[in-house]
């Protein structure tokens, strides 16, 4: 069985800092996004000169993949950010990884709890096809909202 971990990243913590909470299921991440005070910690950032926005980050242990979900707009229009980190073996030098990175945008929660359903279970082709046709994000295209992290 598959064993993920995660951590949370609140407004403003400094982009390095993060909480490791530990081991979760699929239906303890879904508890945690749905009762995560996404508006609260969205009003908390845009008073904060630095730091990051609110993030949640869910590391498969096997894969050493990463799917993570950040927030940013006001609490009356969230906009989720879906970022992914996919580390696959070089088949030149088995000491070497690589990494693949993507980011999403979405207002739809039920597409971020079905991305994660799919991360939790290991379809990383499956998550592939749900997020591709959702709109490209890139941070430093943006300079105008709270500053993002790419969780280790």
């Amino acid at each position: 069985m598959r064993k993920f971990t995660h951590n949370i990243q609140y407004a403003g913590y400094a982009l390095d800092i993060r909480d490791d909470e530990g081991e979760l299921s699929y239906d303890e991440f879904l508890a945690l996004f749905n009762g995560f005070p996404w508006g609260a910690q969205m009003t908390l950032r845009e008073k904060m000169a630095d730091g990051c926005s609110a993030t949640i980050s869910v590391i498969d242990e096997e894969s050493r993949s990463t799917l993570w979900v950040s927030v940013r707009g006001d609490d009356k229009m969230p906009t989720y950010i879906l970022g992914s980190i996919f580390v696959e073996l070089s088949a030149i030098d088995p000491l070497r990884s690589l990494e693949w990175k993507d980011l999403r945008l979405t207002d739809n929660s039920e597409i971020v709890s079905e991305a994660f359903k799919r991360f939790f279970r290991g379809d990383f082709s499956g998550l592939y096809e749900h997020t591709r046709k959702l709109e490209s994000f890139d941070p430093s295209d943006d300079y105008d909202q709270p500053r993002l992290t790419m969780p280790n």
